[in-house]
């Protein structure tokens, strides 16, 4: 797996991390799921069921808030500018905080 990510990043310009649908078929083995920001969400989440912090649950709740505003207003505009048609049909058929129940499978074409 460290071939793909040094060949991705060697041949792909810029960072890795902007070719979602490319990636997910290397890392995931087609199961799309956004881990960083979701496990983060789970673990804020977890600690406050698990402390019983209230506060603690509020700020999972803005963080969530604060991210889905943050994937709608910038990151998926920019990702439907840069890959088009693809993305779009990626994120009609992924959804965008839980994971999918089938790996996703890009149409023909795409």
């Amino acid at each position: 797996m460290s071939w793909r990510i040094i060949k991705t990043i060697l041949i792909l310009p810029g960072t890795a991390l902007v070719y979602v649908p490319l990636l997910i078929h290397y890392f995931s083995g087609g199961w799309p799921f956004g881990g960083s920001v979701g496990g983060t969400l789970a673990w804020i989440i977890a600690e406050g069921i698990a402390f019983n912090a209230t506060a603690l649950l509020g700020w999972a709740v803005a963080f969530c808030a604060l991210n889905t505003a943050y994937f709608i207003a910038s990151e998926e505009p920019a990702l439907a500018q840069r890959f088009g048609r693809a993305y779009l049909s990626y994120k009609s058929a992924v959804p965008r905080w839980l994971p999918n129940r089938r790996p996703y499978e890009a149409p023909d074409g795409d």
